[in-house]
């Protein structure tokens, strides 16, 4: 990144940096949505008096980052990027739920 003034930038390089900029937070909101949803209750930490489920720790994340997405590019590009979280979060519990039923591999035939 270089320290020019916003004024200097031409249009293509604001475009750029604004599309990074989205990729960003697109990136940290389907990274924290999936992990939310794949550690979810598997794992419960001590936080004061309070027993807390590891999974609803990036929970609050998904907000801010769609909150951010909405006010700096439109609520239809957020709405897109819900809608695509929602689509991996289907994929990933497809993929839980075959390897849940796929058939073991006897462990004696396994490399050492």
């Amino acid at each position: 990144m270089t320290d020019v003034p916003a004024s200097a930038l031409t249009e293509a390089e604001l475009y750029e940096r604004r599309e990074r900029v989205f990729l960003i937070l697109a990136g940290v909101f389907l990274s924290a949505m999936t992990l939310l949803n794949i550690i979810g209750i598997t794992k419960f930490i001590q936080l004061g008096p309070f027993a807390l489920a590891v999974g609803v720790l990036p929970y609050p994340i998904t907000f801010l980052c769609t909150d951010l997405i909405c006010e700096l590019y439109g609520k239809k590009r957020a709405n897109f990027l819900v809608t695509v979280g929602l689509f991996i979060n289907g994929f990933i519990l497809l993929v839980m739920t075959v390897a849940q039923y796929a058939a073991s591999v006897d462990p004696s035939t396994m490399p050492p």
